[in-house]
């Protein structure tokens, strides 16, 4: 019993471990952000709360009593609304049983990751690219490998990193932080690709309907049983802190796996939040469109307000994220730029946390009201003047 009990704890402090350096680096920047007075255009929150009527259906729900235990799996009502969306927005042929409710979307990446990945195997990740893809690769003692993810990826390259201890793809569309919507012929050829080479695509999906120009497509619903789609209420509802998310696939036994783990980790998702969740798939969604349109007019201003001297950035087609290259500030890179930038209020953040290939660009979310955003406008152009010496 004893040798069973250090065993785990090893383990737990190599798992750490691992993951340990990005943690340090996101907590500095976390509590830089969050000091009095800052202007935060760091965090990828939405910048309006939940919608009301989202809000009342989850109190109704509590004061029926569903207070308790959720199936593990998500409650059926929630399970069906989600299917339903996939179905009618994206032509996906979904059932209740090819969906997993999980604790955003973040939690059904970690799940697939932990379900498909054995040590020292390989899943393929975007660079530029959202930060966890990697942590969560190395807390299951896989490798990720990055491939470029500034615009479209290339195939050809996608192609040429696949080995074979390569299991599994993850792309992410709308990008974080390119704010690039990948085109419905790109997501074909790599269906077919992955297909091929018996690989899963993991399809992480948040800002589906968050799109400015183009349209979103699901590589989920062209793929169904070579795919998982990761999705979530968090941007599209502003609904951040519910922590309402799910996996879609109709990949053999991928339900089954990740529910296995899920049913240890977390039991299942908070119930009453749930009910809330169904009322925001079924429910008006006028709200969406509102927040989508604010989302637009306030990309626009951060475009056309953003010293061109000093930011290279290409308009984002989806999300509320702008990725820009500062190296015309004359800063040595995004490290730099970002923590300079506190200094004036302004939070955002430094391009490395995304991938190796970033160091020179900052991520800013306009998420924020138009009247924040053009204050911090006017001081990320002054810091740049600055440090440019001008």
């Amino acid at each position: 019993m004893f040798t069973l009990k250090v065993g785990v704890v090893i383990f737990m402090t190599e798992t750490a471990r691992r993951v340990n350096d990005m943690h340090s680096k996101f907590g500095y920047f976390y509590l830089l952000a969050n000091k009095p007075g800052v202007i935060n255009l760091g965090v990828g929150e939405p910048g309006f709360d939940t919608p009301p009527h989202i809000i009342e259906a989850a109190y109704e729900a509590m004061k029926k009593g569903y207070t308790h235990y959720a199936p593990s799996q998500g409650i059926p009502e929630l399970r069906k609304a989600v299917a339903d969306k996939e179905n009618r927005m994206y032509g996906a042929k979904l059932a209740e049983k090819d969906i997993l409710i999980t604790i955003g979307a973040k939690e059904g990446i970690y799940l697939a990751i932990q379900a498909y990945l054995n040590p020292g195997e390989e899943v393929l990740v975007p660079d530029p690219g959202w930060v966890s893809y990697i942590q969560i690769a190395k807390s299951a003692e896989g490798r990720a490998v990055a491939y470029n993810a500034e615009g479209v990826p290339d195939i050809a390259e996608i192609e040429n990193k696949i080995t074979p201890k390569t299991k599994m793809i993850i792309i992410n569309t709308p990008h974080n932080p390119a704010g690039v919507v990948y085109p419905k012929k790109f997501l074909e050829v790599l269906g077919e690709l992955a297909q091929k080479k018996g690989i899963i695509v993991v399809s992480d999906e948040p800002y589906d309907e968050m799109i400015y120009e183009g349209a979103h497509h699901s590589i989920g619903a062209m793929f169904p049983e070579n795919t998982i789609t990761m999705n979530s209420t968090s941007k599209t509802y502003a609904m951040t802190g519910w922590r309402v998310g799910y996996a879609a696939t109709k990949a053999p036994s991928s339900i089954e796996k990740m529910l296995n783990l899920q049913t240890h980790i977390i039991s299942g998702v908070t119930t009453f939040a749930q009910h809330g969740a169904v009322t925001a798939y079924n429910g008006p969604q006028d709200c969406v469109k509102e927040m989508t349109a604010a989302y637009k007019n306030r990309r626009d201003i951060l475009a056309a307000g953003l010293d061109k001297q000093y930011f290279r950035f290409n308009i984002p087609q989806g999300t509320y994220y702008m990725f820009a290259d500062v190296s015309a500030t004359g800063a040595k890179d995004g490290m730099e730029f970002a923590t300079k930038l506190v200094e004036k209020n302004v939070a955002a953040v430094p391009g490395e946390f995304f991938g190796e290939n970033c160091r020179q660009f900052v991520r800013f979310t306009f998420s924020q009201k138009e009247d924040d955003l053009k204050t911090a406008i006017g001081r990320i152009n002054e810091q740049a003047r600055e440090m440019a010496g001008k």
